[in-house]
């Protein structure tokens, strides 16, 4: 004969939130009365062993599927860094997979899209495209759409402009310094940014004074 199981008790869980749901008498999950009432749970009902399977694999979908939505409530992800979330969180990996793809064929996941939008945010922080493309990485963008997007953007990102007035903007700001104080605390500024030597040395080169004499760092 088949093994079969029973729930043998659904109980408010300790916070009130949720109710606990025991089979065999021990418990299964906590799930909240509303998705209880649609999986049509309750206490005495036989379950078949793989009848339990499958609503084990259902309910974890759904709970990993929760926990995806919610961080995406909070803010936008890449597929790589919401996927790790998920992971370490200690949702199984076949149902992580399954989110991910569930929310990317509904438009709530795209990386594409994440990047277009984080390159102008970045870029509105004053942020070189070195910087710019190591924040898009730290972030779970793919190397190829990071190019690709980079690529795509570059007459949009307006490097040596953006450069050029940052530092006209600082070495207003610490006009008082000598000049080749000045131009160091401006070239470690912009560097730390993320431009490269070379427009760091084209803002620069703008700025020096013609009656002294130095060399940009």
């Amino acid at each position: 004969m088949p093994e079969e199981h029973v729930i043998t008790d659904i109980r408010r869980s300790p916070r009130g939130a949720r109710l606990e749901v025991y089979v065999d008498g021990e418990r299964a999950w906590q799930l909240t009365r509303k998705y209880l009432d649609k999986l049509g749970l309750a206490v005495g009902q036989r379950l078949s062993s793989d009848a339990l399977t499958t609503l084990r694999q259902t309910i974890a979908l759904h709970e990993t599927r929760d926990a995806a939505l919610r961080a995406l409530g909070q803010r936008a992800r890449t597929r790589a860094d919401l996927g790790q979330r998920l992971t370490t969180r200690g949702y199984p990996d076949w149902a992580v997979t399954a989110t991910l793809d569930w929310l990317a064929e509904r438009g709530l996941l795209d990386d594409a899209q994440y990047a277009q939008d984080r390159v102008v945010s970045l870029r509105q922080r004053r942020l070189g495209s070195r910087a710019i493309e190591l924040k898009l990485q730290q972030e779970g963008v793919p190397q190829d759409l990071i190019r690709e997007v980079m690529a795509q953007r570059a007459e949009e990102l307006h490097e040596t402009e953006l450069a050029r007035k940052t530092a006209e903007q600082l070495n207003a700001r610490w006009s008082a310094q000598e000049w080749p104080r000045r131009r160091a605390r401006i070239y470690q500024y912009l560097a730390r940014r993320g431009f490269d030597g070379e427009t760091i040395a084209d803002a620069l080169e703008r700025l020096e004074p013609g009656d002294e004499s130095s060399e940009v760092m």
